[in-house]
């Protein structure tokens, strides 16, 4: 996954779509970090539940991976 950039704003290469395992629920953005624990911060993102979108979360959004 790439970062967003001015050239490749509508490029499928720049989304990411992580997904909540335990739902059908799954967020789109543009990928702007990730760390070492695989939390991703994404910027302009969407949520998705059973295909549909629901709306527009935030300009930036963190999304903290815990593991059991």
């Amino acid at each position: 996954v790439r970062q967003k950039n001015a050239k490749s704003q509508n490029s499928n290469f720049d989304q990411f779509h992580p997904s909540n395992p335990e739902s059908f629920i799954h967020w789109q953005g543009f990928l702007k970090s990730v760390d070492s624990y695989m939390s991703v911060q994404l910027s302009d993102v969407e949520e998705w539940i059973d295909g549909a979108m629901q709306g527009k979360l935030g300009d930036d959004v963190l999304i903290r991976c815990v593991t059991r």
